[in-house]
Parts: C-alpha cells; sequence; structure tokens
C-alpha cells in the first residue's frame, strides 16, 4: 500500500488563520522545491486529502501517473526534513528547499499562538518547539504500545489507508494508520466511537495522542443504554429475590 501522504499539523489556542495560511503556502513551496529536488521533472500532483480545524491539521496526498515509488522517497524526505529540524541539525537539501522548511518552523518565533508544528508521514513524527531562548527545542513524542477512544471522523482508502480519530479526552484529532490488508476492519465505522490499540505517539507535554500506528485491535462501542445492557450480568438462582424485592426491601427498612 502506498506511502504517499504528509501532514502538517499547528498546535495552540485559538490559531490565526493568517499564521494557518503562511504555514499553508510554505508548505506548498516545500513540496514543490522537493519534488523538483528529487523527482526532476516527474509531474506530481499534491491535492488536499484532509483538513482538520480543531488541530489545525492539513493533510496532502501525492499523486503521479507513472511512478508512485517517487512520491513515497518525497514523503520520506518530508519526514527526513521534519526529524531535522525536532533536533536542530543541518537540513540535507539545498538552501532552495531548506529555505522553506525553516520558514515553517519560524512560524513559532516572535510571540506566535503556535505552541508546535508537527511534520507527519505514514511512518514517522517529528514535533518542532520554540524555547524562550528563541532557539528550537528538541523534544520528541513519546510513543508506547497503548489504546485510544474515540469517533472516527475522516476515513479514506484512496492510495494508503488513514483515517482520522477525535479523542474522547482531548476532542482533537489523532492520525490513525492501517496495517496493509486491514481495510475491512474499518468497514462501517465512519462516525463510530471505537477504542483503536496500537502504537501511540503522545506529545511529550500534553500527553495527547497525535497518530496511532501498528493497529493491532479496533472495537466499535455501543452509545449508551448501559444499565439495559447490564441486565442479565448476573446469573438467576431459585429462591433468589429479584432486584425489585431487595430495593423494596432496602426502601422499607
Amino acid at each position: 500500500m502506498p506511502k504517499d501522504t504528509i501532514t502538517l499539523a499547528l498546535s495552540g489556542d485559538n490559531l490565526r488563520l493568517e499564521a494557518f495560511a503562511k504555514a499553508v503556502s510554505e508548505l506548498f513551496s516545500l513540496l514543490d522545491s522537493l519534488s523538483r529536488e528529487i523527482g526532476g521533472r516527474e509531474q506530481i500532483t499534491w491535492v488536499v486529502q484532509d483538513l482538520s480545524g480543531s488541530s489545525a491539521i492539513a493533510v496532502i496526498r501525492g499523486i503521479t501517473p507513472s511512478k508512485p515509488e517517487l512520491v513515497e522517497s518525497i514523503v520520506a524526505g518530508y519526514g527526513t526534513i521534519g526529524h531535522a529540524l525536532e533536533v536542530a541539525s543541518a537540513i540535507p537539501y539545498p538552501d532552495r528547499v531548506a529555505i522553506h522548511a525553516r520558514a515553517i518552523a519560524d512560524l513559532l518565533r516572535n510571540g506566535s499562538e503556535i505552541e508546535s508544528i508537527r511534520f507527519e508521514t505514514p511512518d514517522q513524527d517529528s514535533i518542532i518547539r520554540p524555547q524562550p531562548t528563541q532557539t528550537f527545542q528538541p523534544s520528541h513524542l513519546t510513543v508506547a504500545f497503548g489504546a485510544v477512544e474515540g469517533n472516527v471522523q475522516t476515513l479514506t482508502n484512496r492510495g494508503g489507508l488513514r483515517f482520522t480519530l477525535y479523542d474522547q479526552l482531548f476532542d482533537k484529532a489523532v492520525s490513525c494508520y492501517l496495517r496493509p490488508g486491514d481495510e475491512e476492519r474499518m468497514r462501517n465505522l465512519w462516525g463510530k466511537r471505537v477504542i483503536i490499540e496500537g502504537r501511540v505517539a503522545r506529545d511529550p507535554i500534553s500527553g495527547r495522542a497525535v497518530t496511532i500506528r501498528d493497529i493491532s485491535e479496533i472495537t466499535p462501542l455501543v452509545e449508551g443504554g448501559g444499565y439495559q445492557r447490564a441486565k442479565g450480568a448476573l446469573p438467576f438462582k431459585p429462591g433468589q429475590l429479584s432486584p425489585e424485592e431487595l430495593i423494596r426491601r432496602v426502601r422499607d427498612a
């Protein structure tokens, strides 16, 4: 299954449209210059696959008619750039590429309302934060196997299968990546509440889940009626008092 999507996520309260528009503009320039650096004259189209407003997340998918492996190379290059920004190391591409990556990271400066910027691919995440000294602080996401409960909001099987889960605790978008061949597990789950188990990457400061990969279990949850589903949970034996009789005895005591 092709790895043909990149994601840019801005985190912060009351993000202004101006900042998001600037980030998307630089993202376009970054992908355009990176595509020319890696793919030469090969024609690659980048389309918007998903936009999540609550977390200012843009998911972009690459399309090329003849060389899908080229898109995967560009996606991997995007991940490499994100990692370089995260650890404050040199970006291993010419200035015509690096200048746009630095421009995205520069949105964290000068009292911006953006708290962090995340570069995401199907294989990796990198998070960039500012320091009070106006330099960038390496702040790796924590990764461990776990579970996240939430609602499935965005589901697509065009190219690789990626879906968005809005977690119950923070009400923020979580990017989820299924393993190849697991498409059927998501059938009829759009808009449903589920528990997703897998390798969960979390923001090291807030503890919020941002991605789930290597998904091992997807459990649909039945909404409402919990007390009704509890009926019959314990076996009834002859001679025992019914729940109604027990309640009446306690009430009349």
